[in-house]
C-alpha cells in the first residue's frame, strides 16, 4: 500500500512562497513528487523526500546533481526544509521535465535508431561529467532515462544511490547486497566488491540498457522469476552481440558488446573512452 502524501499542496504553498498551483504527481515512501509553478522558472517539479528516505543519501543525491550539472542532468533550482510535521522534510525545485522514461517507450518493443543514438550520446556524456567528479551512478536503467517528446534530447535521472568515491561508502563492503537494480547491475555490484565499483559499473548498466532498446529485451530480465534469478542470470552470462546494425560497420553493436562484459576490465576503461568511441563511430 502507499505511502500517505506527507503535505497537502495548501500546506507546501504556505512554506514554498515561490511556488502555486502545487499538485501531487506521484511518489511514496522516501520521494513524493509534485507539479507546481515557481515565480522565475515557470513549470517546476517539486520533490519531498518522505519518511523512509535516508538522510545522508539525500543529501549524496543532491550534491551530485549539483557537481554534475549539465543540460542532461535536471538542474535544482532550490531546496529546503519543511517543518511543522512529525520530523523536518527535505525539499527541492528542479526543472520540469516534458517526455517520457525509456521504460515506458519499450513498452512498444525495440526503439529507433534515432532513439538508441541519443540514449547513448546523452548518456554517456553525462557519466564523462560524473567520472570527473568521482561520482558512479550505480542506476543506468531505462526507468532513469527520460527523453524529450522529439527525441533531440535524453536526461539521466535519480541519483539516489550515487556513489561518491572520494567520500565514505555508507553500505559496509561484504554486508551482503547493496543497493542496485537486478538485470542491469554488472557483477562487481551485486557482490558489493566496494572497491571495484567505478565508472565501468555504469557502462556495464548502459550497456545492457542499449541492448535492450536494440533488441527489445533483457535477457537477464526476460522470464526471470525473480531478483535472484536476474542476478544469477547477471553473474553466469555476457549479453549476446546485439544482432541489429546502427552503423554500417557495426561499430554501435560493439560498443555495446564491450561496454556489458561481466568482466569490467575488458570494458571501456572510462566513460570518457566510450564516448570517445561512440563519437567516432558518428553520433
Amino acid at each position: 500500500m502507499a505511502a500517505a502524501v506527507p503535505f497537502a499542496p495548501a500546506l507546501l504553498a504556505t512554506q514554498i512562497p515561490t511556488l502555486t498551483n502545487i499538485a501531487f504527481v506521484t511518489g511514496g515512501g522516501q520521494k513524493f513528487v509534485y507539479r507546481a509553478e515557481h515565480a522565475k522558472h515557470g513549470p517546476v517539479a517539486l520533490k519531498v523526500f518522505g519518511d523512509f528516505a535516508d538522510p545522508q543519501r539525500t543529501q549524496r543525491e543532491i550534491d551530485a546533481v549539483r557537481s554534475i550539472a549539465c543540460t542532461h542532468v535536471p538542474t535544482i533550482y532550490e531546496m529546503g526544509v519543511i517543518t511543522g510535521g512529525p520530523k523536518p522534510y527535505i525539499w527541492l525545485t528542479e526543472e520540469w521535465l516534458t517526455g517520457d522514461t525509456l521504460r515506458s517507450r519499450l513498452g512498444s518493443g525495440p526503439q529507433s535508431d534515432e532513439v538508441i543514438w541519443a540514449v547513448a550520446r546523452d548518456v554517456l556524456f553525462v557519466l564523462s561529467e560524473a567520472e570527473k567528479r568521482h561520482i558512479v551512478h550505480r542506476d543506468v536503467k531505462p526507468e532513469n532515462i527520460f527523453l524529450a517528446p522529439d527525441n533531440s534530447k535524453c536526461w539521466l535521472l535519480d541519483f539516489g544511490i550515487a556513489r561518491h568515491l572520494d567520500l565514505s561508502t555508507i553500505t559496509a563492503a561484504g554486508a551482503g547486497l547493496g543497493p542496485l537494480s537486478p538485470g542491469y547491475a554488472p557483477p562487481e555490484q551485486i557482490q558489493n566488491y566496494k572497491d571495484r565499483i567505478d565508472g565501468r559499473a555504469d557502462l556495464f548498466a548502459l550497456g545492457v540498457t542499449l541492448y535492450e532498446g536494440l533488441m527489445g529485451v533483457n535477457p537477464y530480465t526476460e522470464g526471470a522469476a525473480d531478483a535472484a534469478e536476474r542476478m544469477r542470470r547477471t553473474m553466469a552470462t555476457d549479453l549476446p552481440r546485439a544482432a541489429r546494425e546502427l552503423d554500417a560497420g557495426g561499430q554501435f553493436s560493439d560498443l555495446v558488446r564491450v561496454m556489458s562484459w561481466r568482466r569490467r576490465s575488458l570494458r571501456p576503461r572510462t566513460a570518457s573512452k566510450a564516448y570517445e568511441w561512440l563519437r567516432a563511430i558518428g553520433a
